[in-house]
């Protein structure tokens, strides 16, 4: 006998579109517009009409993002994109690859990632 699965917002709709915002987010990871148009399909098939399917994805979307961080961090992969590429090719998980590429932005540029300090008698 199977259970049912417990509901993570409380609502059908709202829960049908969890996995839907994770797709969009893993195609702007990955830079697949195919797969961010896909996801707003998705959602237009879960919902109906098109702009409510596309309001609720945003909702949904932005329920997923950790408010106590700044937008510079959260952000700072997608212009990082080289560096976050390193870090998850190194085998970080993709959650602390985006923060630590979005901590580049935050450095001064003789800290930055792939400056070798050691050159110049540094760390």
């Amino acid at each position: 006998m199977s259970r049912a699965a417990k509901s993570l917002t409380g609502d059908p709709l709202t829960d049908a579109l969890v996995p839907v915002a994770q797709r969009l987010a893993g195609a702007l990871e990955d830079a697949d517009a195919d797969a961010a148009v896909a996801a707003f399909n998705d959602a237009e098939t879960i919902i109906g009409d098109p702009l409510v399917a596309a309001r609720a994805l945003a909702v949904v979307a932005a329920a997923m993002v950790p408010t106590d961080q700044e937008p510079s961090r959260l952000l700072g992969w997608w212009q990082y994109r080289e560096e976050y590429a390193r870090l998850i090719a190194a085998g970080v998980n993709v959650g602390m690859a985006q923060q630590l590429s979005g901590m580049k932005r935050d450095l001064p540029d003789t800290l930055a990632f792939g400056h070798d300090n050691r050159q110049n008698g540094s760390l």
